[in-house]
């Protein structure tokens, strides 16, 4: 949703009246009027969005709460409580500077994670010092101004993902290995200004959406992926990257 939009809908729906007493006092920690809207939005979204998922005898929203912190009081990964009790959901929320995304799914053998950015070219410095030769490859071959936009936003979905107890570190996450869109085809998807792109592998599947003004991306890890799996798998990529790193400093790279 853009956020115009919602900043609109939500000037006649008073925050008291829909939000959890712990979100109305995270709310009333916000002093940036620009963090305050887009953390509304993400709220109220994400509660329409679970609401509809129960069908038509949804809870009221002021029943749902969302946390998005750990017991430190760190980012974390959203869990959503249903009149006091944690439900076993999967929730993602994320936002841009114009543009809110949320996915939400009862399926218990899956694990979700999204980004949306705005639609604007990515840093050439960025993409060269986080991307995998093969993500450059890719991004080449695809000769669109978008393609490096989505490997960077599909390395923030995918992190999201796997809820991995490590710090975040893209050029570690090689979206070429890590999910099936090397063999996507991108044809539609480069001509029509309104797309949705799909791609399933065996334990992983993304969507890749345009909009006016965004991009936006969604990883599901399916069954079978487990987040020690995911974690090694990182910390392994990881390795060999600090490795390099090492070597480069020796100068032998």
């Amino acid at each position: 949703m853009p956020l115009a939009e919602m900043k609109k809908l939500l000037r006649y729906q008073p925050p008291d009246r829909w939000l959890s007493a712990a979100e109305l006092q995270r709310l009333s920690e916000l002093s940036s009027a620009d963090r305050r809207l887009q953390w509304l939005g993400g709220r109220w979204l994400a509660k329409q969005v679970l609401t509809s998922l129960m069908g038509e005898r949804g809870p009221a929203f002021s029943d749902l709460h969302i946390e998005s912190r750990d017991g430190l009081d760190r980012p974390a990964r959203p869990r959503v409580w249903l009149r006091g009790r944690m439900q076993p959901w999967h929730l993602t929320i994320s936002h841009s500077a114009n543009g809110l995304y949320v996915v939400a799914s009862c399926e218990p053998h899956c694990s979700l994670g999204a980004d949306v950015m705005d639609a604007v070219p990515l840093d050439p410095a960025l993409a060269g010092f986080w991307f995998s030769d093969q993500e450059r490859a890719w991004c080449r071959r695809i000769g669109q101004t978008w393609a490096e936009s989505i490997i960077w936003s599909l390395k923030e979905s995918w992190y999201k993902a796997a809820g991995a107890r490590v710090p975040f570190a893209p050029r570690c996450l090689d979206i070429m290995q890590l999910t099936p869109i090397a063999r996507a085809r991108v044809t539609d998807f480069a001509t029509q200004e309104n797309a949705v792109w799909t791609i399933r592998g065996l334990d992983c599947w993304i969507v890749c959406r345009r909009a006016p003004g965004m991009l936006s991306t969604l990883v599901c890890l399916q069954r079978g992926v487990s987040r020690s799996a995911v974690e090694d798998r990182h910390d392994s990529i990881a390795a060999a990257v600090c490795e390099g790193w090492k070597n480069e400093e020796r100068g032998r790279v």
